[in-house]
């Protein structure tokens, strides 16, 4: 288990604030992301766009736990995600999302896993939960004192943006060590932005969404995954 501390911002402009984050921080990793949130709180037949609070039933964590082999305890969540990293790294999170005070305070189990037990899981899901929620978002990766810098284009959003997050154990520890860490980025062009991307994506995307239902939108989502399977 670990707490993960998170702010997001939208990015001004994005070619200037990747060129200026190489030039203060210098490496970075390129990662493509596919990912896929998950709930079995909602039946098919409502609207994508009244998925306002999923939820991954104990039961449902129970099971995944068994068939993934993962260190969990069987509680509720609000969503599992599948995701996979460069269409080779297959990493399964179980998460609970806060905010507070504008700070993204999220607690998550996360695994990597083989091929089979992925496939397994995605199976399992399937025909007993619902994809929610689905992207692709590539991302230009920095770390600097145990900070993650992410700046992202996704696939389904028109605008970039920029998450910083640091993750452990201590919330206190965390916070602080993140707005120290935000006082150097103080000069660059970015907009505070407190809505994850499942909130942006509805909110961008209502007319195109709003006559689908969750089982619909679900199944347009496993299309994407199962080339995976």
């Amino acid at each position: 288990m670990a707490l993960e501390i998170e702010k997001k911002y939208l990015v001004m402009n994005f070619k200037d604030t990747l060129e200026k984050l190489k030039a203060d921080f210098g490496q970075f990793k390129k990662v493509r992301k596919e990912g896929f949130w998950w709930c079995d709180s909602h039946n098919t037949i409502e609207k994508i766009l009244n998925v306002k609070e999923p939820k991954l039933s104990r039961k449902m964590s129970a099971v995944l736990k068994n068939i993934g082999e993962f260190h969990l305890s069987d509680e509720e969540f609000q969503f599992v995600r599948l995701r996979v990293n460069n269409s080779e790294k297959k990493v399964i999170t179980f998460k609970n999302k806060s905010l507070i005070n504008n700070t993204e305070q999220n607690v998550e189990y996360e695994f990597v896993t083989d091929d089979e037990k992925f496939k397994n899981i995605t199976n399992y899901l399937k025909e007993n939960a619902s994809i929610f929620y689905y992207n692709i978002k590539d991302s230009w990766v920095f770390e600097k004192n145990d900070v993650k810098i992410e700046i992202s284009e996704l696939n389904d959003l028109r605008d970039t943006y920029l998450e910083v997050e640091t993750v452990g154990t201590s919330e206190k520890d965390l916070h602080d060590k993140l707005n120290k860490f935000l006082i150097m980025m103080t000069d660059y062009k970015l907009k505070e932005e407190t809505r994850n991307y499942v909130e942006l994506f509805f909110h961008e995307n209502h007319e195109k969404l709003k006559s689908l239902t969750l089982g619909q939108y679900s199944r347009e989502g496993f299309k994407l995954l199962q080339k995976y399977l």
